[in-house]
């Protein structure tokens, strides 16, 4: 997608903070195909389905501003500690901190969490910015985020003995006790009942 020249007179000034696996292409000593594992962020980023609604020359800019923004990551993936000065990695550690109040405002009230519009003005973001912004850095989205860390909260409870299933799902904020079954079975592979089961079979 990128022309190695243009790459090489590109990043030039910043070799020292390019990430090792692209140092021999834009030193020039290499035209090999390069193979990036995908972080786990990177492989929620990957899974995502395009709008269904997109024409194909709008499904191609996408397509081409996720390849951009991909290839910009994996370059610069190795720096441990970001240049005060460099505008990507102060992007990115802005967007993890953000994200991490997110957590820990839902984390703090799991029974009744924030709507995404509270927790949008309580971080001081528009809704649609956050949604996009935790997919990105947590490679879930915050629906899906929130589901996972409830139904392990309540299999914890569960687990412990200090709730039955009905009053674990109570504790997590499920006022639907079939929703709240779904939720389990998609996250846990099998239904709270049958879970229970296995549970008291290990003892």
């Amino acid at each position: 997608m990128f022309p190695d020249a243009w790459l090489r007179q590109t990043l030039k000034d910043v070799t020292s903070q390019v990430s090792t696996a692209f140092e021999p292409l834009v030193g020039g000593s290499t035209r090999n195909l390069l193979v990036l594992p995908l972080l786990e962020e990177e492989e929620g980023w990957a899974r995502g389905a395009m709008p269904p609604h997109l024409c194909s020359q709008a499904r191609q800019l996408l397509e081409s501003a996720r390849l951009t923004e991909f290839f910009i990551h994996s370059v610069f993936r190795s720096i441990a500690s970001p240049e005060p000065g460099n505008a990507i990695s102060r992007t990115l550690r802005v967007a993890q901190e953000r994200v991490q109040r997110v957590k820990d405002l839902v984390l703090a009230q799991i029974d009744a969490p924030l709507s995404l519009d509270e927790l949008a003005a309580t971080v001081g973001c528009n809704p649609s910015h956050l949604s996009r912004t935790f997919t990105q850095v947590e490679g879930v989205t915050l629906s899906q985020w929130l589901r996972r860390v409830r139904i392990e909260r309540a299999a914890t409870l569960i687990a412990s003995g200090r709730c039955n299933v009905s009053e674990a799902a109570l504790e997590v904020g499920y006022q639907s006790f079939s929703h709240f079954s779904r939720a389990f079975a998609e996250e846990k592979g099998v239904p709270p009942s049958q879970w229970v089961r296995r549970l008291s079979e290990g003892r």
